[in-house]
């Protein structure tokens, strides 16, 4: 008999229309998992539910576990995906690795099979588990504990079980006589998640700490909500009215935002260090990643993808628009621009550029500064060459302002262009 409760997450799930993915290893959570399911489905189980069991060879009873795995998958007639893999000595600790390793092969099977997400047997335990770990190394997650449906890196993934208990789980499989697999790593208590599971659970009440946990995370949706609202790129002032902890906040649900892809421990030193960056009011750029970067200037701050190294030249002979993925300009009229004639190529900034004027030539770098151009487009700022001169710098202000039909779009925010070409 399928408990209330789980009935109840499957249908909220709408699990009738769905094909499936099931994280199987044989062990208890997810042999529950299966059972349910089955029940649910009951005759075409095998229409909606699929397996998929990774053999990470990490113990001597691993041929145990994958003969569980198989009897499940022959008992039902499932189509079983699996994988084999072994680790290797690397920067990752294993579990952190076999994390990393099990969802990408996970989202690859989806993704293949065309099926509607990813279905695991993570339980209230698990739930409560991750939220004291959670609250022991002092991150700022966006979310206490586990949510019953979520999506990961594209994945969809499905926890119909996170209202049932380790202990209920146990119960109700001993009472049917139903086998299972029980990985022996699972009692080792140099692991942090096996002390909290075998010394700090058993003396709690798991429905208080639930009830904790929910009302934590109702609380982080109206912060989220309050940070949806905000203008982007930030405005100081608009920062400065939160507090230390929204401030910290804020500053993960942006890199979070962007879905920048870092682990867990990194993510909570970048939090850290972003949050006290902001602190020292100047300008400036903090690198999270080999590819985003968060900038700032006096004024405003904000996430982008790092344009450095930018190089570009284009050479345009006709009276149109244009557009690219550094820049959009309308030559239609050349005179906006001081053009007596086209064609002329628009280039990059490079160092040491000099534009000769009536007066003494003149250092562009120093010439952009002193219009105000924010450090971090200066790189990918648009010059005016013809006869290989420096012809024509436009005004960081005629552009800001439109006064010439230009628009620089190094980043997203200065205009709603699109960043492809068009």
């Amino acid at each position: 008999m399928i408990l209330k409760s789980i009935l109840e997450a499957f249908n909220r799930l709408n699990f009738k229309s769905k094909k499936l993915l099931v994280a199987f290893s044989g062990g208890p959570d997810s042999v529950y998992l299966l059972n349910c399911l089955a029940g649910y489905y009951q005759a075409d189980l095998n229409m909606h539910v699929s397996l998929c069991y990774i053999n990470y060879h990490d113990s001597p009873y691993v041929d145990k576990e994958e003969e569980t795995v198989f009897y499940f998958a022959n008992l039902y007639k499932l189509r079983l995906f699996k994988k084999d893999t072994h680790y290797k000595k690397q920067d990752k600790n294993f579990e952190e690795w076999a994390r990393d390793y099990r969802y990408h092969y996970f989202k690859e099977v989806v993704r293949k099979e065309k099926l509607s997400g990813l279905v695991t047997a993570h339980q209230l335990t698990d739930k409560i588990e991750t939220y004291l770990m959670q609250r022991k190394r002092n991150n700022l997650p966006l979310l206490y504990g586990l949510k019953e449906e979520t999506t990961l890196k594209g994945l969809t993934i499905f926890r119909p079980l996170l209202s049932i208990s380790k202990a209920d789980i146990y119960h109700y499989l001993d009472t049917k006589k139903i086998p299972y697999y029980e990985d022996i790593t699972n009692t080792d208590l140099k692991k942090q998640r096996n002390q909290i599971r075998k010394k700090v659970i058993p003396s709690l009440d798991l429905e208080k700490i639930s009830l904790e946990i929910e009302e934590k995370n109702q609380e982080l949706e109206k912060l989220y909500q309050s940070f949806s609202l905000l203008s982007y790129p930030l405005s100081f002032k608009n920062y400065e009215t939160y507090s230390s902890d929204e401030k910290k906040r804020l500053v993960a649900y942006l890199v979070n935002k962007e879905n920048i892809s870092l682990n867990q421990t990194r993510l909570a030193g970048i939090y850290k260090d972003i949050y006290s960056f902001l602190n020292k009011r100047s300008n400036g750029e903090y690198i999270i990643n080999h590819e985003s970067s968060l900038y700032r200037t006096k004024d405003f701050f904000f996430i982008s993808k790092q344009y450095k190294n930018v190089s570009y030249s284009y050479t345009y002979k006709n009276k149109k628009k244009y557009s690219n993925k550094y820049f959009s300009i309308n030559l239609s009229n050349p005179s906006k621009f001081n053009l007596k004639v086209l064609p002329v190529t628009i280039r990059n900034f490079k160092k040491g550029d000099k534009i000769a004027t009536n007066l003494p030539t003149k250092d562009v770098y120093k010439l952009l500064k002193k219009q105000g151009v924010p450090f971090y487009l200066i790189d990918s700022y648009p010059l005016f060459i013809q006869n290989k001169k420096i012809i024509c710098v436009p005004f960081y202000k005629d552009i800001l302002s439109s006064k010439v039909p230009l628009s620089i779009k190094a980043f997203a925010f200065y205009n709603s262009v699109s960043d492809k070409d068009k």
